[in-house]
């Protein structure tokens, strides 16, 4: 059996259309501002900031961080073919003034948490058994007794919960192959005040070895389906329906022809208005499902 990182088994369980295109047919989204903005703040605030701390170095200043981010984003080339980079952004030029004010914020509000960070390792590759699935994957950050994950958010966005933190798929996939007993979403918050940011963009949550055991059982399941090429409707109405947008799936709706093939690329899925496939056992926090 091959290996599958949880970033794919993911997008299969959220939509096996868009596995199929994406992973089947090697298609791929066009770039978008969010992705790639995103990209370059984990890049920065990883590689550049805890990564220096990982081989002894001192936190670099704010400054040179606000610097190399905005070099980053002047020589991203994906960033500027960005469909939605004039349509919704404005432009590049607008788009680099606001990300100098939001980034720069941003560092000002991180500050307290980047500075008390205890980094063992940035964008770690870790592999491992889950469910008899062979997984591989890239963690952003590892420190003692947690794996984290860093999420660049609005400032109105809402926080993250304990619940939420305990049943990540991804987050409790990576702490099964690394045994570590806790996980974190630690969220980068354009404009957040320095004072809330430990309270507010901090979300910590136990392993329970229960949580663990339904992650694989879901893996298990999906690594089924995918592997007989089964298709499930994507749950429009589970927080999903970004995924039929054009800048993912809905991207090929304007030629509907798969490029590598010459067949029309049609999703029959899209319409429905809920489908999901539950398994019991137990969620994050220990509670019952069924």
């Amino acid at each position: 059996m091959r290996r599958y990182s949880p970033s794919e088994i993911n997008t299969a369980i959220r939509c096996g259309q868009q596995h199929h295109i994406f992973h089947r047919l090697g298609h791929r989204a066009p770039p978008a501002v969010a992705l790639e903005v995103g990209k370059e703040s984990h890049r920065v605030t990883l590689q550049d900031d805890l990564g220096a701390v990982v081989e002894g170095k001192p936190h670099p200043g704010e400054g040179y961080l606000l610097d190399v981010y905005l070099s980053r984003l002047e020589g991203n080339d994906a960033l500027r073919s960005a469909p939605d980079l004039d349509t919704e952004h404005g432009g590049f030029t607008k788009l680099y003034d606001h990300e100098a004010k939001a980034f720069n914020g941003l560092l000002a509000a991180s500050h307290g948490w980047r500075h008390k960070a205890v980094p063992v390792a940035v964008e770690e590759h870790v592999e491992g058994m889950l469910g008899g699935i062979p997984i591989h994957g890239y963690l952003d950050l590892r420190e003692p007794s947690r794996v984290t994950d860093l999420k660049r958010r609005g400032p109105k966005s809402r926080a993250y919960t304990v619940e939420q933190a305990g049943s990540s798929l991804q987050l409790l996939a990576y702490a099964a192959m690394t045994t570590l007993p806790e996980v974190a979403y630690v969220e980068l918050r354009d404009g957040a005040k320095a004072i809330d940011f430990d309270r507010k963009c901090i979300t910590v949550a136990p392993v329970l070895p229960a949580a663990v055991a339904r992650v694989a059982q879901i893996y298990a399941a999906a690594v089924e389906m995918i592997e007989r090429e089964i298709i499930m409707p994507v749950d429009k109405m589970g927080g999903n329906a970004w995924a039929c947008s054009a800048r993912f799936c809905g991207a090929f709706a304007a030629s509907a022809v798969d490029y590598l093939t010459g067949e029309r690329i049609a999703c029959p899925y899209g319409e429905l208005a809920r489908v999901s496939v539950a398994i019991g056992g137990v969620d994050g926090m220990g509670k019952e499902t069924e």
